[in-house]
């Protein structure tokens, strides 16, 4: 009896091990299909790639540095002891569990093996068998990378005041610096003016410069914890290294490493900005920007801009090699380029062995953006549509599903080129070449289908003026300030127009700006940004639909508000005299506006697709689609299966294999139903 009860207990003792491996097996192996086969999951991706990546390191080249004391400037702009206070402040509860929640699921795990989903589930029990599987090669453990966010979110509060408006990294409104430097390079090329341009190249070396900023040494320290003195391992093809100390430099992948190297590249634009207080360089295009501009930053990509003086270039290149002595960043200067306009084109040979550079060529990348005086030709969009191919070439289309083709479409496909159409407008030449391959892979080349246009591209290129175009409405940042300056002078942004000449990103503004305005209206400050009669400020609608009969024989009818309340009752003249209809809408139009008074303070645009007032890119999207073609609502956000979506929408296209479409075909075959006496249909 003992006997078969010590059998009975291997049996179960052997099933539990049984049952342990194969949960083992089963989180490796992933396998969801019914789950996640058309679902956008690193799963579904691995599977439509046909293979797990492999990612292998064969050489690595490394150069020795130095590190160089810091020097103080006492004119560098510096942290208050109230945000020292707040800076080194213990850290709350409601910091760490924000910070650890604002990590991306899906993450590597450090060699401790912990992922975000641990800090952010392992505390539900209920959650403790959803672990996804793990990557194996990270530079941090979560747990160190917890701290590093923390001090991330704080610094990033003081961040505006010790980082200058020219350096946009890491910083929102990215888009910035690239809005300033196409419309820079647009006037110098517009105007012939004889400037210089030199685009810098920096090595990838770091180092960190805190307490010329003001930072507290408490501060300081913990920063120095952080960089200083952590057991790292280098993983190489799958196997650790011998671990050993760091004491210089930031991390890859490390939250605090962005807003650390801004830190120190910020140096550079203030040496730069005392040189030019002192006369030793200028900047360019004052007319546009206050005082001229004389640099733009965004990590690594920096470009300077020089008036045509050897003298003052040769000021520069000192002070570029003062900067690398005292940051440890070494500059390339034959990765370097330098772009001349104007009569500098004769001298160009003169700045190029000055700065040790290379001549370049337009366009020029900054920011993954290609940078141009003139609009983009269908030439300059070819490295998106051999993204496009290239990506095409690595999926197995025919292996997956409709719906599957369909999210890598929107979730891969599309994204290639979001970063583009977010700053330039399409040409129909591209637009439609994107769109063909888009179509060729959601139909696996049924020629017969590829009418059926899947949009998108062309709704994603407009929406993304809707941002820029309420920035430039409600905030003053320095592009706005160029724009103004350059385009709209006194007039208001509705005032603005498309004339000759213009660059490509205002053209794009342009293209979308009344369909833009038409979706929200203004709230009366001092009246300067809207106009009158053409914008809407009195409810909904523009006042030149409410009183057509005054707007037609209106003298001016481009008139702000400020300029209509200049006098009493209304500073607004007609070619005709006012009587019968006209006289009563005029009566009714000052007893509305009368009681109205101006205030100090700029105007606001309120966005009307919501309840905040707050522009979101989204119901951008969602209006124009709407607006432009029938997109099935009622299919798409039904809560089903994709794969029931797509049949329902093959239903109401009409492109199911029915007899009746089949017979269309040229099918020969019996077109009767085969439960029915009817012919075949939907």
């Amino acid at each position: 009896f003992n006997e078969l009860n010590f059998k009975h207990a291997l049996h179960e003792r052997v099933s539990l091990l049984l049952r342990e491996e194969e949960i083992k097996w089963y989180q490796r192996a992933k396998v969801k299909n019914l789950l996640e086969g058309d679902a956008n999951t690193k799963f579904f991706h691995l599977v439509a790639n046909g293979k797990h990546r492999k990612v292998r390191i064969f050489t690595l080249d490394q150069e020795d540095g130095t590190i160089t004391r810091t020097v103080e400037f006492d004119d560098i702009p510096q942290v208050s002891p109230q945000e020292n206070d707040l800076l080194s402040a213990p850290f709350t509860v409601e910091e760490v569990r924000a910070a650890i929640f604002q990590m991306e699921h899906n993450k590597a795990p450090g060699p401790d093996g912990f992922p975000p989903e641990f800090y952010q589930i392992f505390w539900d029990w209920e959650m403790l068998a959803k672990y996804n599987k793990y990557r194996s090669i990270c530079l941090l453990n979560v747990s160190f990378t917890i701290f590093t966010k923390l001090a991330t979110n704080r610094i990033v509060k003081v961040a505006h005041k010790i980082i200058r408006a020219s350096q946009t990294a890491f910083l929102p409104n990215i888009m910035e610096g690239a809005v300033v430097l196409h419309e820079t390079l647009h006037e110098l090329h517009r105007k012939n003016l004889n400037r210089v341009i030199f685009k810098i190249d920096f090595e990838k070396a770091y180092d960190k410069t805190l307490r010329m900023k003001g930072f507290s040494a408490t501060w300081c320290n913990w920063i120095k914890s952080f960089v200083q003195g952590e057991n790292v391992a280098v993983n190489v093809n799958g196997q650790n290294g011998s671990y050993f100390q760091t004491r210089k430099g930031l991390r890859q992948g490390d939250p605090l490493s962005p807003i650390l190297f801004n830190t120190v590249v910020n140096m550079l634009a203030i040496i730069i900005n005392r040189a030019k207080t002192e006369g030793k360089v200028n900047g360019v295009i004052p007319h546009l920007v206050e005082d001229g501009l004389s640099i733009l930053q965004y990590v690594d990509d920096t470009v300077i801009f020089l008036d045509h003086d050897l003298e003052m270039a040769k000021n520069m290149k000192i002070l570029l090699c003062v900067f690398e002595k005292l940051s440890d960043l070494k500059i390339n200067f034959h990765k370097s380029e330098i772009f001349c306009f104007g009569q500098t084109k004769e001298c160009e040979n003169a700045y190029s062995e000055l700065f040790g550079c290379k001549s370049g060529s337009f366009p020029f990348t900054y920011i993954g953006l290609p940078m141009y005086y003139r609009k983009l030709r269908n030439s300059d969009w070819r490295h998106i549509e051999e993204r496009f191919e290239k990506r095409l070439i690595g999926w197995k289309g025919k292996l997956l599903s409709v719906g599957g083709r369909l999210v890598l479409i929107n979730s891969v496909l599309s994204s290639l080129s979001m970063f583009m159409l977010s700053f330039f407008a399409i040409s129909k030449g591209v637009l439609r070449k994107l769109e063909y391959f888009r179509s060729r892979f959601f139909w696996q080349n049924d020629l017969r289908r590829n009418t059926i246009s899947l949009n998108g591209i062309r709704f994603v290129n407009l929406k993304n003026k809707g941002k820029p175009l309420y920035k430039l409405a409600n905030e003053d940042g320095i592009w706005q300030r160029s724009l103004r300056n350059k385009y709209l002078k006194s007039e208001p942004l509705g005032g603005g127009v498309k004339r000759p000449g213009v660059s490509h990103f205002w053209t794009g503004l342009m293209d979308m700006k009344q369909e833009f305005l038409s979706l929200g209206s203004f709230s009366i400050g001092d009246g300067t940004q809207f106009r009158f009669w053409e914008d809407a400020w009195c409810g909904n609608r523009p006042l030149k639909f409410l009183y057509p009969s005054l707007f037609k024989t209106v003298r001016k009818k481009g008139a702000t508000m400020a300029d209509v309340m200049r006098s009493i009752p209304l500073n607004i003249s007609f070619r005709r005299g006012l009587y019968g209809e006209r006289l009563n809408a005029w009566n009714e139009l000052v007893g509305r506006v009368m009681n109205l008074e101006l205030r100090e303070g700029s105007d606001v645009f309120n966005w009307g697709l919501n309840k905040t007032d707050v522009f979101t890119v989204r119901l951008m999207y969602k209006h124009l689609v709407n607006n432009g073609i029938t997109v099935s609502p009622k299919i798409w956000q039904t809560k089903i299966t994709l794969k029931t979506k797509i049949f329902m929408w093959y239903v109401k296209k009409g492109t199911l294999f029915t007899k009746d479409n089949l017979a269309r075909r040229n099918w020969n075959g019996y077109q009767g139903c085969c439960f029915c006496s009817n012919n075949e249909s939907i």
